[in-house]
């Protein structure tokens, strides 16, 4: 029992060194402030910083990020090279065109029962599929081919998130629920109105099947082809970029909405037309099947030091009344997916060095200062105002900044 436990929580008991005073959260949203101990069993040993007592928690009752953390940590404790994949990744080229996986393997897991029902299980190379209803192997190779291509441009873009690494470390397969009805899946916690949804608690992608396409012929349930599933990508890079992005709101969230309008051909992610992909992908309304932001072509975004500074609550407008809040966020998805092509593709010699840098600061634990610093480079935020006001003119958007 207790192996299985680690297992599933990707940790071995061992005892480690002291490490940073940070904050922890359980399941049920209790913090607290301390430093890790050891890991004995299926328990840490976290040492409490107001008093220097120590606390013992099961790991099982700790947030998917916390847990996140210690493999991560844990890793280096046992010497594990963590820094290598990093920096080759973020030494690497901007890529312009990746290949979409043609076929993806899936292999039948067990079954089993809980509450009276059934389920049953699939996994293909990265990610382990979970659903309420049978499903041939066959529809669920078609929809893992999303899944798998979002891996493969998350792994492929040189920003050292590494998701291939860090599932290694996890020791599992990238966890995604299926569902049958939107019913269940709106029971199971799936935000209304969504394709798709990222559970940072359980680190589980929740996703009806009726939006991936998915749906009921008779007996059998079969697979339509094309599609638009940009929210559902923008989820799952979430999901494959775990923790390691907390706390930069404007760079996670621009990260995910830029991976999601990627165009796909057939064989394919092309990056060379993004800049044009991204401008229909704001000014459009959604509906019909397609995602959209509604955006004018004259707009207003916060200045650009305090979006930078921007924290998650005030990025998803957690003070605003409900009349304000929907437009506001609104803009802020769309700053950050505008100045993260613009640091891509715009800034310097086009090549994504500012993003890089800003990668490698956050990746090594640095302050959100260090970060902007390694941003803006040279110049400061009034020239990349200028400049981004600039880029972003050309291609129809005519952007003003709030002073």
């Amino acid at each position: 029992m207790l192996r299985s436990l680690l297992i599933a929580c990707g940790l071995s008991a061992v005892a480690v060194q002291a490490s940073e005073v940070r904050t922890w959260m359980d399941v049920r949203g209790r913090s607290l402030v301390a430093e890790v101990v050891s890991i004995e069993g299926d328990t840490v040993v976290l040492r409490r910083d107001r008093d220097r007592q120590d606390v013992r928690m099961r790991l099982a009752d700790l947030s998917a990020t916390d847990r996140n953390w210690l493999i991560l940590w844990q890793k280096d404790q046992e010497g594990g090279d963590t820094t290598n994949g990093v920096e080759q990744s973020l030494n690497g080229s901007w890529p312009g065109r990746m290949a979409f996986p043609r076929s993806v393997q899936v292999e039948t897991d067990k079954s089993y029962e809980r509450a009276g029902r059934t389920f049953y299980c699939w996994y293909s190379d990265n990610f382990r599929f979970v659903c309420d209803e049978q499903l041939d192997a066959s529809v669920v190779a078609m929809m893992a081919r999303m899944f798998e291509g979002t891996h493969a441009v998350c792994e492929a873009l040189p920003l050292g998130l590494r998701p291939h690494q860090l599932k290694q470390q996890r020791r599992t397969r990238y966890p995604i629920l299926l569902f049958s009805t939107k019913r269940e899946y709106l029971a199971a916690g799936g935000a209304a109105g969504s394709s798709g949804s990222y559970d940072t608690g359980r680190d589980t992608c929740l996703v009806p099947l009726e939006s991936i396409g998915v749906r009921k012929a008779g007996r059998r349930y079969v697979m339509d082809s094309g599609g638009e599933h940009s929210t559902l990508v923008h989820e799952i890079t979430h999901q494959l970029t775990g923790t390691l992005l907390d706390g930069n709101p404007w760079f996670r969230e621009g990260l995910a909405e830029y991976v999601a309008v990627i165009p796909q051909r057939t064989s394919s992610f092309d990056l060379r037309g993004i800049e044009r992909s991204i401008v229909e992908y704001l000014t459009r309304v959604p509906g019909r099947g397609q995602a959209g932001r509604s955006m004018r072509t004259v707009f207003t975004l916060p200045s650009m030091e305090s979006f930078l500074q921007m924290d998650q609550g005030a990025f998803i407008g957690m003070s605003l009344q409900d009349e304000d809040a929907a437009e506001q966020v609104n803009t802020h998805y769309a700053g950050a997916l505008m100045w993260f092509c613009y640091f891509a593709h715009d800034a310097e010699r086009g090549d994504g060095e500012p993003l890089k840098r800003y990668a490698r600061v956050v990746l090594r634990g640095g302050s959100s200062e260090e970060a902007n610093e390694a941003l803006l480079g040279a110049r400061d935020f009034d020239y990349h105002e200028r400049m981004f006001s600039m880029v972003w003119k050309r291609r129809g958007l005519d952007v003003k900044f709030a002073d």
